[in-house]
């Protein structure tokens, strides 16, 4: 199952031995197949956000989803490319306000598109001979134009300029900064933050642009970039490996980091309360890692060994910032307590997916409020990894998260008897909720009865007192007008007591009847709703198997019909 991160490509040296030839598998791969694309989480279609799976209707089968925080683009089979979501800025194209549904996107008119990037409210691309364009939000220059100002259509990268080869011609734009970029090198991957941009050469050199107020951009200065620099910080730790390799480069909201031989490093203010790393910092020398996902002050990590580490202050997780310290600089990464093995991990703002190795279990953590990890929980974070049981099974599951935002390539509809059983368990937990919230109105409606109840023996001894009081006091008038004047206002305190105590318990009993009706009904109904698919499950099993034998008898006859003719 095809549901793991691509690593950053890197370009080898041309001494490299090339790959065996892979086996071929008698299985048809996950981009043979038609595929359908779910989407949970806050909604792009919308500002708000719904606790179901939805579903985007497309013609053209879908292979790749490119995601930003509200905006996204889809990759089909021929080589469309599709727009979907926010377009406040341009990230997209337009001048929409808002790509309600996915429709074609016709970037750069001739040039032809070789890699998609996006960031917060910002894309990246870069195209078949290089070149490397930019457009949407910059507000923090990120974009690389040397301004801060909105660019609301593909525009070029004029500092990634094209240098004259030794024969005088145009070389492709493949020069970064100042013609810094080499004979030869061209950048291969752009990570996006919120604000800031990181640029991977096919030389392993690192070259940053935007927000660098945080030090998420390791360039020895917290000065905002609006032109890219090559991260001199990180060329240091580079130029200390003897065969340096970049398998991964990633940027958070405020900090940044990338996969070195191995080896996991992170810069920038990755937790709240101050804490950051100034310069490309070690997570772990005893661990070696493949994957790494940064969020909202929070990291995420898979080891070669498919264990998750997480890092940070995360807002959801099991971290808090009093475990980081980075004062010396050091830092103690966190291991995830899991039932097995990881394969691939998926993150957004400040939620992660976790998908186990055989592909048949799916984990979640953090928030989820905007129902971006489990739609049918009503629980608002998950501070512990969540099993998602109503993906469990499904298979060919292809996961991208980003924002409060998670889209899902699968090679069934999610509207099958998995669904409907984690519908009828939320329906349930609700119903369970409803029982206990009625149980305590009654708890203490009880109690305000014993109170009520306490007060009226009080008043029936204040009157018993009063009426020895009165009977004493025959011979004054005075004290007789008094005493009937008691009396009558404790009379009618003890009726207007009784009156309550009686519309009480009235409306505790009409509480209860009304509680054992709904809960009945509900149980019938689903008696109901179990009954009829037990009865229909084997007249559905019985007409697929016919149908089968129809179609198998069909193709027969059409042979032999076919052989005679011949």
């Amino acid at each position: 199952m095809d549901k793991f991160r691509e690593q950053t490509p890197v370009k080898r040296d041309k001494t490299t031995s090339p790959e065996l030839p892979r086996r071929k598998s008698s299985r048809p791969s996950i981009t043979e197949l038609r595929l359908f694309l779910h989407t949970w989480g806050q909604s792009f279609s919308s500002t708000t956000s719904a606790r179901d799976v939805g579903l985007l209707e497309i013609e053209e089968k879908v292979t790749d989803v490119l995601m930003g925080e509200t905006h996204l683009f889809l990759l089909t089979r021929g080589g469309q490319v599709l727009g979907f979501g926010d377009n406040s800025f341009g990230q997209i194209s337009g001048s929409a306000r808002r790509w309600t549904a996915p429709l074609p996107v016709e970037f750069l008119g001739q040039n032809k598109i070789a890699k998609v990037f996006c960031g917060a409210d910002f894309t990246f691309c870069v195209g078949s001979k290089n070149e490397v364009w930019s457009w949407g939000q910059n507000l923090r220059g990120q974009l690389g134009h040397g301004h801060c100002e909105t660019v609301a259509t593909p525009t070029l990268v004029r500092n990634l300029r094209a240098e004259d080869d030794s024969h005088g011609r145009a070389a492709s734009a493949r020069t970064l900064i100042e013609d810094k970029l080499g004979s030869g090198e061209a950048v291969v991957a752009i990570a996006c933050g919120s604000c800031h941009a990181l640029a991977l050469t096919s030389k392993n050199r690192v070259f940053a642009c935007g927000q660098g107020e945080n030090y998420a951009l390791a360039t020895r200065t917290t000065v905002n970039l609006t032109t890219f620099k090559e991260a001199g910080l990180v060329k240091d730790l580079i130029d200390a490996q003897s065969h340096p390799v970049i398998d991964k480069i990633v940027c958070g909201v405020s900090h940044s980091g990338f996969i070195l031989n191995k080896k996991a490093y992170v810069w920038g203010a990755f937790a709240s309360g101050g804490i950051l790393a100034k310069k490309p910092t070690i997570i772990s020398s005893n661990i070696e890692f493949e994957d790494i996902v940064l969020g909202d002050l929070s990291s995420t990590f898979l080891s070669t060994k498919k264990e998750v580490v997480v890092l940070g202050e995360f807002a959801f997780g099991s971290n808090h910032p009093s475990k980081q310290n980075l004062s010396t600089p050091h830092i103690a990464p966190e291991r995830l307590n899991l039932p097995c093995k990881i394969g691939g991990i998926f993150g957004g703002l400040n939620h992660v997916l976790m998908v186990s190795l055989d592909g048949d279990k799916v984990f979640g953590i953090g928030s989820n409020h905007a129902g971006q990890i489990n739609p049918f929980s009503t629980e608002s974070y998950f501070a512990q990894p969540e099993e998602l049981s109503w993906l469990q099974g499904v298979g060919g599951l292809k996961f991208y998260a980003r924002g409060h935002s998670t889209f899902c390539l699968a090679r069934e509809q999610l509207q099958s008897r998995e669904l409907q059983l984690a519908l009828r368990l939320h329906e349930a937990d609700r119903l369970k909720a409803k029982y206990i919230d009625v149980r305590n109105r009654i708890e203490r409606i009880a109690r305000k009865n014993e109170a009520l109840t306490t007060e009226n023996e009080r008043l029936r001894a204040i009157a018993s007192k009063t009426s020895e009081r009165g009977a004493s006091s025959q011979g004054s008038q005075n004290s007789q007008e008094e005493i009937s004047s008691d009396q009558v206002n404790i009379n009618n305190s003890l009726i207007s007591s009784h009156r309550q105590v009686q519309i009480r318990a009235q409306r505790r009993k009409n509480d209860q009847a009304d509680f054992r009706n709904r809960f009945q009904r509900d149980r019938n109904h689903g008696k109901h709703r179990r009954r009829k698919f037990r009865q229909d499950l084997p007249r559905k099993v019985a007409r697929d198997r016919r149908r089968r034998q129809d179609a198998q008898g069909r193709a027969h006859e059409g042979g032999k019909h076919q052989r005679f003719s011949l």
